[in-house]
């Protein structure tokens, strides 16, 4: 049925969604198959745009393009939901939170997808490293980070 199904998709922010018609499959459609061993391996991600300055307590938007190979779709289904998430580390390398906010993965992909993500500065002023990683909760982390730095 979805399969016969096109949604005119121009009304999508573009500051927030990032379509590519191509490469676009269903919009939280695809059916997660338990594998994630398979998604784990076959996915990367990339900051295509982080702040360098941001106020304590501020929420800021990374970019990220997420990209998975092998011609698996990257499935965002709600009952079986994968995230974006990070750790903050100060200057030195200690743990400031392990935690972040949780980003849904906001759609089916299939190759490449870019999506905004929310990241909570911390409370007090500093240097600070975000690593981002994406994480299948109760199961487990990518283990497959990327990080940025800025000041507070």
């Amino acid at each position: 049925m979805w399969e016969d199904y096109i949604e005119d998709i121009s009304f999508y922010n573009a500051d927030y969604f990032k379509i590519n018609i191509g490469e676009y499959v269903h919009l939280n459609a695809t059916e997660y198959d338990g594998n994630l061993n398979r998604i784990i391996a076959n996915t990367s991600f990339e900051i295509l745009e982080s702040p360098e300055k941001a106020e304590p307590s501020e929420i800021v938007y990374p970019l990220l393009k997420l990209s998975i190979d092998s011609g698996i779709v990257f499935p965002s289904n709600a009952r079986h939901q994968f995230y974006i998430s990070y750790h903050v580390y100060d200057k030195e390398g200690n743990t400031i939170e392990w935690d972040g906010l949780r980003n849904f993965v906001e759609m089916d992909f299939k190759y490449n997808f870019e999506q905004r993500i929310e990241v909570k500065v911390p409370n007090q002023e500093g240097e600070y490293r975000i690593e981002i990683d994406l994480v299948k909760e109760g199961e487990a982390w990518f283990e497959k980070p990327v990080s940025f730095q800025f000041e507070s």
